[in-house]
């Protein structure tokens, strides 16, 4: 998540805190995210995409007329659900779904907290990719 987080951050971190979902997070966890591959981390933002393309459309209806580039936001969005991915925050379930979850375990260190952050940024070539930019 970022490090300000706005209304809507705030709210789906409630969300998380709240949910019956749980998903156990420990180094190993972390890691598997730091280290992903960009082939690997492919299918999960087009799983994001494919979720939230309702929205995302909506977002182009709304800014595409006044000149600015509904893609930045829906990236931001994206890299968004990345990190809380990354954090233990969100899974997929059998039906390829999103949904919210609490994370049971011991939070990234400082170190690893950085590298999931750096990897979500470097994902940003592959969210604008896969919204057709």
């Amino acid at each position: 998540m970022t490090n300000k987080p706005n209304s809507e951050s705030k709210y789906i971190l409630e969300a998380c805190e709240k949910a019956s979902e749980k998903v156990y997070v420990d180094e190993n966890y972390y890691q598997q995210f730091t280290n992903i591959s960009d082939d690997k981390l492919r299918p999960y933002v087009q799983k994001i995409i494919k979720q939230y393309s309702e929205q995302f459309n909506k977002i182009v209806a709304i800014k595409a007329p006044n000149g600015e580039n509904p893609n930045h936001t829906n990236m931001l969005m994206v890299e968004e659900m990345l990190s809380l991915l990354f954090h233990g925050r969100m899974s997929f379930d059998a039906d390829n779904k999103i949904s919210f979850c609490k994370p049971i375990g011991n939070p990234p260190t400082n170190e690893t907290n950085n590298l999931l952050s750096k990897r979500v940024k470097s994902a940003v070539p592959i969210i604008y990719e896969a919204l057709g930019e």
